[in-house]
């Protein structure tokens, strides 16, 4: 396994090697965006970048593919596309408009000025009642600081009046800060120095009256691409690698990781195992701390003469009976201070909103305190369940999103992203068992089989030589979440509730209740509920646009 996270390392860093995005950054970026009478888009990117190691040039990477968020999938055109005095390549790949500007067999350093011109057909959006103008003067796709930006976007003269809602936007990919642009009789600029941060970009947006543009501003879908831009054949070879890192992981799991097979046939057992108590049944049982785990406690609490309950008219009252010991497991003494924390007596109300961080620190520990038990072998917990294996998931994401942005190896990329995802399912899969856990579990199956169908004659048989046998099984039973079968199961037997389960006065004047009675009084999923209730969280939203939400943008790099 290390060996593996060796070799996903090595592959990581040949990526970065060989499309690498540090070493470089943008001294200055101009963006001239001209509007024209027929829709169409002409711009041009003045780009001064100062190369801090050895390169050949920059590339520019422009979406002519987007997804808007209205149900539909958008084209343009982007044609006319000139570098000044550069050397240059044009290519189309993944939905994006590639422009690699230099030559292969010459390396750069210091300032250098790229000029890049283009048009851009189709990237008017029509709606009911305006058509609205939405560019990102400059993606979020650049990973270096640009430390001066600026733009301006012009239109034709007499515009002016025509133009409305304009608004500009520059942050991150998302943000809605906006910044105040001069509007002139046929220019929006902003004239304050702009310094941008890796992935910050800057998008403008405004609304013309319907009728002024052309009505030809349909986006250009699935257009044709230009037979005389070059195309390179997909590197599906390159699929082999993670598959083959796949196939190494699953085999290795499947050998030495891979819970066992569960026996055909079921002892029947009527007891627990002596040295667990029902959070550590019901976690070992199917390798997860559910929340009736850890509720399972108070039932077993009551029957060991820790704590009584009193059922009252609309709320619960906690009574400590005496402290519980030292020799019980941390999570336990841990969970019984807190209900305890303030007074020796308590109500369930009193928890509300509180308690459910308590909870997930309990949870932790039980987990903690079944994986000691030994149950499980140690081999496969070290291996796959130790953190290893989402240790392993992060590199793996990295170099498959690395693979389809930097290298455009999208069938490697998805495969890496694949095995990350499979990786990290695996860390939470049910381990390995060992020998005593294997026996644990048999026990603990024929446990279940018993509880859910009791067989009536050993039940009375069990009763007779321990009269408190439903009430001492019954938090296990709440542990492997049958406390409502166990309400059917016992509906017309006559056994007595527990003695820690008190009722009010007024309650069941004259009889003593039934288990019956307390197995639907109890109410573990109204304790449930308040145990885990947390605060509710509030958000803020804001409307009307956000950097990146337009057309245009994307980014660039060295190469």
């Amino acid at each position: 396994m290390r060996s593996l996270i060796i070799l996903v390392f090595c592959i990581m860093t040949s990526i970065i090697a060989l499309k690498g995005e540090n070493g470089f950054i943008i001294e200055k970026y101009h963006v001239e965006v001209l509007l024209q009478e027929d829709g169409a888009i002409k711009v041009i990117e003045d780009i001064q970048v100062n190369l801090l190691e050895k390169r050949r040039g920059i590339y520019r990477d422009i979406p002519v593919k987007y997804n808007l968020g209205q149900d539909k999938n958008y084209r343009v055109k982007i044609e006319d596309i000139e570098v000044s005095n550069w050397n240059y390549k044009v290519t189309e790949r993944n939905g994006m408009k590639n422009i690699r500007i230099g030559q292969a067999d010459r390396y750069l350093t210091g300032l250098q000025n790229y000029k890049i011109t283009y048009r851009v057909y189709g990237a008017i959006s029509r709606y009911m009642e305006s058509d609205e103008f939405y560019w990102n003067v400059i993606g979020v796709q650049w990973e270096v600081p640009i430390k001066n930006a600026s733009y301006e976007v012009r239109f034709p003269y007499g515009w002016k009046s025509k133009v409305s809602n304009y608004k500009t936007f520059i942050g991150d990919e998302g943000s809605v800060l906006s910044s105040l642009d001069t509007l002139t009789e046929n220019i929006i600029q902003n004239d304050r120095t702009i310094s941008l941060s890796p992935n910050q970009g800057i998008s403008i947006a405004f609304e013309l009256p319907p009728g002024l543009l052309p009505d030809n501003l349909k986006s250009y879908v699935n257009t044709p691409q230009n037979p005389n831009q070059a195309y390179k054949e997909p590197n599906y070879w390159l699929g082999l690698i993670p598959t083959g890192l796949a196939a190494l992981l699953f085999g290795q799991w499947r050998q030495k990781g891979k819970r066992q097979s569960k026996s055909a046939y079921i002892n029947e057992e009527t007891y627990p195992p002596v040295d667990m108590s029902p959070a550590q049944v019901g976690t070992f049982y199917d390798y997860k701390v559910n929340r009736r785990d850890i509720i399972a406690l108070l039932p077993y609490w009551g029957e060991e003469g820790y704590l009584k309950m009193r059922q009252l008219e609309e709320d619960v009252y906690f009574e400590k009976i005496q402290h519980i010991p030292d020799d019980e497991p941390e999570y336990a003494r841990y969970l019984f201070k807190k209900i305890f924390e303030s007074s020796d007596s308590t109500l369930l109300s009193s928890f509300q909103e509180k308690m459910y961080q308590t909870m997930g620190s309990v949870a932790n520990k039980i987990m903690k305190e079944v994986k000691a038990k030994e149950l499980y072998d140690s081999k496969a917990m070290k291996t796959f369940h130790s953190g290893w294996m989402i240790a392993l998931s992060m590199p793996l994401f990295t170099i498959g999103i690395m693979s389809i942005v930097r290298l455009q190896a999208d069938f490697m990329g998805i495969g890496f992203i694949i095995l990350a995802i499979y990786s990290f399912v695996i860390h939470f899969l049910q381990p390995r068992l060992s020998e005593k856990g294997r026996n644990y579990h048999e026990h603990l199956r024929g446990l279940y089989q018993f509880l859910k169908e009791p067989n009536p004659e050993k039940l009375n048989e069990l009763m007779l030589d321990n009269p408190n046998y439903i009430n001492q099984l019954f938090p296990y039973a709440l542990a492997f979440g049958l406390d409502k079968e166990w309400e059917q199961l016992f509906k017309s037997r006559d056994y007595d509730a527990p003695d820690w389960y008190v009722y009010d006065s007024m309650f069941h004047q004259g009889s003593r209740p039934t288990f019956d009675t307390f197995a639907k009084d109890f109410g573990a999923h109204n304790i449930e509920k308040v145990f885990y209730s947390a605060p509710a969280s509030s958000s803020t939203g804001g409307g009307g646009g956000s950097v990146g939400s337009g057309f245009g943008g994307g980014g660039g790099g060295t190469w």
